[in-house]
C-alpha cells in the first residue's frame, strides 16, 4: 500500500512539473501575440500620421482652387478684388480651409497617439509575461517537491501537511 503512496507522489510532481511547463508554453505564447500587436499599432500609427497628411494636402489643395475660383469669380464680376467685402469674403474661405485642413492634422495626431499608447500597453503586457515565467516555474518546483516530499512522507508512515 506504501507503494501507491510513491507512486502517487511521483505522478502528482510529473503534473505539477508537466502544469508549470504548459503555464510557460502559455505565457510565451501571450508574449508573442503582445508583441505582433504591439508591431502592428506601431504600423498603425505611422499610417494614421500618414493618411492624415495626404488628407490635410488635399484640401489644402482643395482650399487653394477654390480660392482662386472665388478671386477669379469675384474679378469677372466686376466686384473690385480690393473692396472689404470681397476681401472679407476671400480671407473667410481661406480661414475655413485652413481650419479644415488643420483638424484633419490634428485627429490624425490624435489617431496616431492612441495606436502609440496601444502599442506601449502590449509592450507592457509582453514585458509582464516575460517577468512573471520564472514565478511560474519555481511555483511548479514547490508543487512536484511538495508532492514527493507528501508522497515519501506518506510511504514512511509520517503525516506532512
Amino acid at each position: 500500500m506504501a507503494e501507491f503512496a510513491i507512486i502517487s507522489a511521483v505522478i502528482s510532481a510529473a503534473g505539477a512539473a508537466y502544469g508549470g511547463a504548459q503555464s510557460i508554453v502559455n505565457s510565451k505564447s501571450r508574449d508573442e501575440i503582445a508583441r505582433v500587436n504591439q508591431n502592428y499599432a506601431t504600423i498603425n500609427s505611422v499610417q494614421e500620421l500618414r493618411l492624415a497628411s495626404i488628407e490635410e494636402q488635399r484640401i489644402r489643395r482643395e482650399g487653394n482652387k477654390q480660392f482662386a475660383e472665388q478671386f477669379t469669380a469675384f474679378a469677372q464680376s466686376g466686384a473690385g478684388v480690393g473692396d472689404f467685402s470681397t476681401q472679407k469674403a476671400l480671407e473667410e474661405s481661406a480661414t475655413l480651409a485652413e481650419m479644415d485642413a488643420l483638424n484633419v492634422r490634428y485627429k490624425g495626431q490624435i489617431a496616431s497617439r492612441d495606436q502609440e499608447i496601444a502599442a506601449s500597453q502590449y509592450d507592457y503586457e509582453a514585458r509582464s509575461e516575460k517577468a512573471s515565467r520564472p514565478g511560474i516555474a519555481i511555483k511548479a518546483g514547490i508543487g512536484a517537491a511538495t508532492s514527493l516530499l507528501s508522497g515519501y512522507g506518506k510511504y514512511r508512515g509520517q503525516k506532512i501537511a
